[in-house]
């Protein structure tokens, strides 16, 4: 398990010791430690957090675990709940994606049925298929590159010559059809992230 946040760590894995069916052979807060535990130990299964302390991203571990432990399979265990987390967590190899507010009997079988499962098959949480990643229409997706660029709505619909309440309906539907609350958390740490999935250039 892969966590920064020991509280929950400890709580996570006192119950997870109770399961019969699942042994906890190690504990990392850092992508360095886990790097270091992918050497020395052989996990079926890493259950890695996506935000970190200092900045680090279970995104960029991905292909490092994949590489150093290619039949480990690897499960995002994040807060982050929304589908373009999800989705793209599932698109960089990632075999499943589990929320932390999830059942936590669902969370222990989803765990042994990626264990168990082919490498070919991805497996996410329950809300997966119903939270698709939409299209986003041409105006949508030009709107939030001038955000992802730092524009002001203001600027964008000066420059688009457009009304400032275009702008803002065009956000809103962004939004619904992205399924997250906010585009800040995309804005300031998934920028990359957003313009692969959904083609912005």
């Amino acid at each position: 398990m892969v966590d920064d946040h020991s509280c929950l760590m400890k709580g996570f894995l006192s119950l997870i010791e109770k399961d019969c069916r699942l042994t906890v052979v190690g504990q990392a807060t850092t992508l360095a430690e886990a790097a270091v535990l992918l050497t020395t130990q052989t996990p079926d299964v890493v259950l890695l957090d996506l935000q970190l302390g200092h900045g680090e991203s279970g995104f960029s571990f991905i292909p490092v675990a994949k590489m150093s432990a290619p039949k480990t399979k690897i499960i995002i265990f994040s807060t982050y709940n929304d589908a373009i987390y999800r989705q793209y967590a599932l698109a960089s190899g990632a075999h499943g994606y589990l929320g932390k507010d999830e059942d936590f009997d669902f969370i222990k079988d989803q765990i042994i049925e990626i264990s168990c499962s082919p490498e070919t098959q991805l497996t996410s949480s329950r809300q997966e298929k119903e939270n698709r990643i939409k299209p986003l229409s041409p105006s949508e997706k030009q709107v939030l590159k001038f955000l992802a660029d730092g524009l002001a709505q203001k600027e964008i619909a000066d420059r688009l010559h457009i009304a400032s309440s275009t702008v803002a309906t065009y956000v809103q539907r962004a939004k619904e059809k992205l399924g997250v609350k906010s585009l800040a958390p995309i804005m300031s740490r998934m920028s990359q992230v957003l313009f692969q999935e959904i083609r912005l250039d």
